[in-house]
């Protein structure tokens, strides 16, 4: 028994070094990395991917010279914060008939935030690097146009035929209809969605990338 004991003993004293360090690595390898959480259209986009990873680390100085991940354990997390745009001044103007065609505009400002923020692992905001700030204001416009031809149109209770004129063709919903348009197209917040907003956000990247690294943008 005694013997038994003994050569538990030795084993385990033998075996715990290599146990902790193995630990060890792993620990080491995740506490020099961070974390991005990524829209998956950029995790798919080794360009805009490659833009991320060369500025976090010069603006983030709590990464610098760390590795990325996107996905597992890591020391720091960034995400993107992309804010609910706020909007003004919508308008679509009266639909108009000239030359076989119906027009109308469809106009607005809007105005949104979007950061990536560094995050520790209690999930505490550390830092931030700002992509758009809430002050910058943008301008929306776009006009559809279609034939007329001598089709009629109707709204579900009134007919109406584009030779006879479109004076009286004030409701939005009609001209929403004649367009041939589903109806929430026609918000600016419908128009203004994540894919947008991130297009955007793609421009500032590579935007602040040739500030502070001229010579990598086309690498």
């Amino acid at each position: 028994m005694k013997n038994k004991l003994f050569v538990i003993l030795v084993l385990t004293v033998l075996l715990l070094p290599e146990k902790v360090t193995a630990q060890d690595d792993y620990e080491d390898k995740y506490a020099s990395r961070y974390r991005l959480d990524l829209p998956e259209e950029w995790i798919n986009k080794p360009r805009i991917l490659k833009a991320i990873t060369n500025i976090l680390p010069q603006k983030l100085s709590q990464i610098k010279d760390f590795d990325f991940c996107t996905e597992g354990k890591a020391r720091y997390v960034v995400e993107l914060l992309l804010g609910k745009p706020m909007i003004k001044g919508e308008v679509t103007t009266h639909p108009v008939e000239m030359l076989n065609k119906i027009s109308y505009t469809h106009s607005f400002e809007y105005s949104f935030f979007a950061a990536f923020l560094l995050f520790d692992t209690t999930g505490k905001a550390l830092s931030l690097v700002m992509l758009n700030s809430s002050k910058e204001a943008y301008s929306y416009q776009k006009e559809y146009s279609f034939n007329s031809g001598n089709q009629r149109y109707t709204d579900g209770n009134t007919t109406f035929n584009p030779e006879a004129g479109t004076a009286h063709m004030t409701d939005l919903r009609i001209a929403r209809q004649m367009a041939k348009q589903p109806v929430n197209e026609f918000t600016a917040l419908a128009i203004l969605n994540d894919d947008f907003l991130l297009k955007i956000c793609e421009v500032k990247i590579f935007e602040i990338q040739k500030k502070i690294m001229p010579t990598d943008l086309t690498q």
